[in-house]
């Protein structure tokens, strides 16, 4: 049996003569040598700007890396990067421009609050996104085009703690949260919950509002009570003033808090206030000096070590590039999507990955680090 000619292909044909163009793909059937477009959503402005450039170029080198390798089946991966300006709700925005620009799927955005805002439209539009740094208690239930990388906080704040207090011999710990971000709300939740027997959160978390750059009643209230260590809940630009105010009141012991601190900047922007901060880095056996390969490749395109956010970032694309490998249509986001989904065990470059049902990543793990004057190390305790 023949097939039939559509009219609209006739005319794609017949365009194609007389502009001198090559042959038009017939519809569904893409081009098998067009590149495949994916999008960035990236915090180029504002007060994530610092956290966003510490990431990047993991996104940048792993791309780098897969098209020099020939690509998807021969396709080269086409970026398309979109500013959400650090503001959550700028996230659905940029988002439906990563549409518009024939995005298949899309990386980031970095934040939990902005990977909030964007899922629902994640959904509408049938585009995955691949999330390789949001962490917080998820809002309600996942769609089918949201994909988590990092381990949940609920799993590795919890195991954190045990470890850090456990080695530090501390009993009293104080801690401030940021109300308005909810990575801050949750890892200092899970503080609580899982604090060691004799260790006590006194006073109760003295809360802030992001914004703000005041914060003598909260640390006159957690100084109150002597705590041998504290627990910064915030992100960078309100850690950093916290962390010196904390220091301008003599205070002397260890600060702590969860991943959203990985930024080696945060020594400098505190004026030295942040050293020898304990936080972690979701990736297995995170050693910036180590032998892996990728990550001695990305120490010599660099120039320097990469930080756990860029090996993040470079998994993001790792674990992408691999759905559409065995996506049944690389140029549909719900046939992606369905091959994301399909994902168990994946060894990406900061761990395991396995999506069973889930939006989160089923596998947890991480790596203690200390920050001082030269960056972030593996913190091993009593060294």
């Amino acid at each position: 049996m023949r097939r039939r000619t559509t009219v609209a292909s006739l005319t794609c044909a017949l365009l194609a003569v007389a502009l001198g163009l090559a042959a038009c793909a017939e519809p569904g059937r893409p081009d098998a040598e067009a590149p495949i477009v994916i999008a960035e959503i990236v915090d180029k402005t504002g007060p994530a700007k610092d956290f966003n450039d510490a990431a990047n170029p993991g996104y940048d080198m792993a791309v780098e890396d897969i098209n020099k390798a020939g690509g998807i089946g021969g396709r080269r991966l086409e970026v398309v990067q979109l500013d959400a300006a650090s503001q959550p709700n700028r996230a659905p925005l940029v988002l439906r421009d990563a549409t518009r620009s024939g995005a298949v799927a899309v990386l980031g955005p970095y934040s939990s609050n902005a990977a909030f805002a964007a899922a629902p439209l994640a959904e509408q539009l049938t585009v995955p996104i691949v999330l390789p740094t949001s962490s917080a208690a998820w809002k309600g239930e996942f769609n089918g085009f949201t994909f988590r990388l990092t381990p949940t906080l609920e799993k590795v704040v919890p195991e954190f703690v045990e470890h850090v207090l456990t080695a530090l011999q501390v009993t009293r710990v104080g801690a401030v949260v940021d109300q308005a971000n909810e990575a801050s709300v949750t890892e200092v939740r899970q503080l609580a919950e899982a604090l060691p027997a004799g260790v006590a959160l006194e006073p109760a978390p003295q809360a802030f509002q992001t914004g703000d750059t005041d914060f003598t009643a909260q640390v006159s209230n957690v100084l109150a009570a002597d705590p041998d260590v504290v627990w910064i809940g915030a992100q960078a630009t309100e850690a950093s003033l916290l962390m010196k105010q904390f220091r301008s009141r003599g205070f002397t012991g260890r600060f702590i808090s969860s991943s959203t601190l990985n930024n080696p900047a945060l020594y400098e922007q505190s004026g030295g206030a942040a050293d020898g901060l304990i936080t972690f880095q979701p990736v297995q056996d995170y050693d910036p000096a180590g032998p892996n390969s990728i990550v001695t490749s990305m120490r010599e395109r660099l120039g320097r070590a990469p930080t756990g956010t860029m090996l993040q970032a470079y998994s993001a694309v790792q674990v992408l590039a691999d759905a559409l490998a065995r996506a049944a249509d690389p140029g549909s986001g719900a046939s992606v999507a369905e091959a994301l989904g399909e994902t168990r065990g994946f060894a990406s470059l900061m761990g395991p990955i396995s999506w069973n049902g889930s939006g989160d990543n089923q596998h947890t793990f991480f790596t203690p680090l200390e920050l001082t004057a030269t960056g972030f190390a593996v913190w091993k305790p009593g060294v």
